[in-house]
């Protein structure tokens, strides 16, 4: 276990799914944007889950860290995990949930960084998709349920990237 990840929470505290997905994870060996490596990404995670506004939910310590315009590090993979089980478990401000989602959004349509491919790694983003079809019906909920502006169209663009039909993913949001 990372000794910054301890720093912030202690190994014990599993309490919560992503934190026990984190825990997975060497996040020290993880590439990520910046030149540390991935060590401080439970750490940004637990920071966006905890938003409470839109300027604290906008993905600091994460955007240009597990992806850097939408090129994505192997660090992301987990993330996409890690954002489903936040979203199903958490109770999340308005402002958390919509920042989750639109990191989703990022992951699922990103592609690998060059130093990615170089490094064996080529199709991050299909590895983040599949991590991310986990939570298809998740997804559908945030659709129909919506509760923050703007949420269903970060919903449809996941959604229709993992495959889903478009069509019907607009019928069901005129439907609403």
């Amino acid at each position: 276990m990372d000794p910054q990840w301890n720093d912030v929470f202690s190994v014990e505290d599993t309490s919560k799914k992503w934190r026990r997905i984190a825990a997975r994870f060497d996040w020290s060996g993880l590439r990520c944007g910046c030149d540390q490596g991935a060590r401080h990404v439970p750490s940004s995670f637990a920071a966006l889950v905890a938003a409470q506004t839109e300027e604290e939910a906008d993905g600091a310590g994460l955007r240009n860290h597990i992806e850097v315009q939408s090129m994505l590090f192997e660090s992301a993979v987990p993330v996409v995990s890690m954002i489903l089980a936040a979203l199903d478990e958490e109770l999340l401000t308005d402002a958390a949930r919509w920042g989750l989602l639109y990191l989703l959004m990022v992951l699922v349509l990103g592609e690998s960084e060059h130093v990615e491919v170089l490094s064996g790694r080529p199709d991050l983003e299909l590895e983040c998709r599949d991590a991310a079809r986990d939570g298809i019906p998740l997804l559908y909920e945030e659709l129909r349920k919506e509760r923050v502006r703007g949420r269903a169209e970060y919903a449809i663009c996941i959604l229709e990237a993992l495959g889903e039909d478009r069509d019907e993913l607009i019928a069901i949001r005129r439907d609403i």
